[in-house]
C-alpha cells in the first residue's frame, strides 16, 4: 500500500496503544518520520523500541497534553529534530467516564484542551509544508456505555445492565490497555477475598462481549489473557 506519505513528518499524541498505536505504526510503515507522545515514560520507551524494530524512524517523548507550555516544547523540539512537520494527530483521551465533576474536568483538559494546545503548538510549522494536515480523533468506541443508567447503547439499541455487570466493566474500562486477573476482579470489583471459583467471572465476560462485541466470538475488546484475567482495549 502506498498512500503517499514518504518523506512526510508526523506527530501523534496518545501513540503507545489502540487507534493512536495503529496510526503511529502505518504512518511509519508508509515512509513518514514519526514522533508521537504518552503520559507513562516505561510505555513510551517500550512503544519506541518495538516500532523502531519494525524498521521504521520513530520517537516517542512523555507529555501530558493538558500541559500547554510541555505540548508546545515538544511540538517546537520534535519539529527541529525532523526538520519540519506535515501531519498532526490529536488522538489522546482521558477516557474519564464515570460521571462526576472530576472526570468532567479531565476530559475538558484532556480530550478538547489538549487537542488546542497541540493545535496551537503545531500551526506555525504545518503554514510551512506543502502537505499540511490535522486530524482529531473524536470518540475511541462506537458504543456509548452509561454507568449512571446501568445500560450499553449501540445506535438506536439499549441493553440493560446489571450492577454486577456494570462494575466490572468500569474496572476494566477505567484500566484500559492492563492486564487485569480474576483475583484482582474479585477483590477490588466484588469483595470476595476467599477462595471462589473464578468462572464466575468468565460467564459475567461472556455476557459484557455479546453487549459491546460486534462478533463475541472473536471479541476486540474484552479479551482474554490465557491463565490470567483480561484485559479491555478501547479500539483493536
Amino acid at each position: 500500500m502506498d498512500l503517499g506519505l514518504k518523506g512526510l513528518r508526523a506527530l501523534v499524541t496518545g501513540g503507545t496503544r489502540g487507534i493512536g498505536r495503529a496510526i503511529v505504526e502505518t504512518l511509519a510503515d508508509e515512509g513518514a518520520a514519526v514522533a508521537f507522545c504518552a503520559r507513562t515514560t516505561a510505555d513510551v520507551t517500550r512503544a519506541a523500541e518495538e516500532m523502531t524494530a519494525r524498521g521504521g524512524v520513530v520517537t516517542g517523548r512523555c507529555v501530558d497534553v493538558s500541559d500547554e507550555a510541555g505540548v508546545r516544547q515538544w511540538v517546537d523540539d520534535t519539529t527541529a529534530e525532523l526538520g519540519g512537520l506535515d501531519i498532526v494527530v490529536a488522538n489522546v483521551s482521558a477516557l474519564a467516564i464515570p460521571d462526576d465533576e472530576a472526570n468532567w474536568r479531565a476530559s475538558f483538559d484532556v480530550d478538547l484542551m489538549g487537542t488546542v494546545h497541540l493545535v496551537n503548538a503545531a500551526l506555525p510549522h504545518l503554514e510551512r509544508s506543502e502537505a499540511a494536515s490535522i486530524v482529531t480523533i473524536a470518540s475511541v468506541s462506537g458504543r456509548e456505555v452509561d454507568f449512571a443508567a446501568l445500560e450499553v447503547r449501540r445506535g438506536e439499541r439499549v441493553v440493560p445492565l446489571t450492577l454486577m455487570e456494570a462494575n466490572l466493566l468500569r474496572f476494566l474500562v477505567q484500566r484500559e490497555g492492563q492486564v487485569v486477573s480474576r483475583k484482582e476482579i474479585l477483590e477490588q470489583v466484588w469483595g470476595v477475598h476467599e477462595d471462589t471459583d473464578t468462572r464466575a467471572i468468565d460467564n459475567f465476560i461472556v455476557r459484557l462481549r455479546r453487549y459491546v462485541e460486534d462478533n463475541p466470538a472473536e471479541p476486540k475488546h474484552l479479551l482474554t489473557v490465557r491463565s490470567v484475567g483480561y484485559r479491555f482495549l478501547a479500539s483493536p
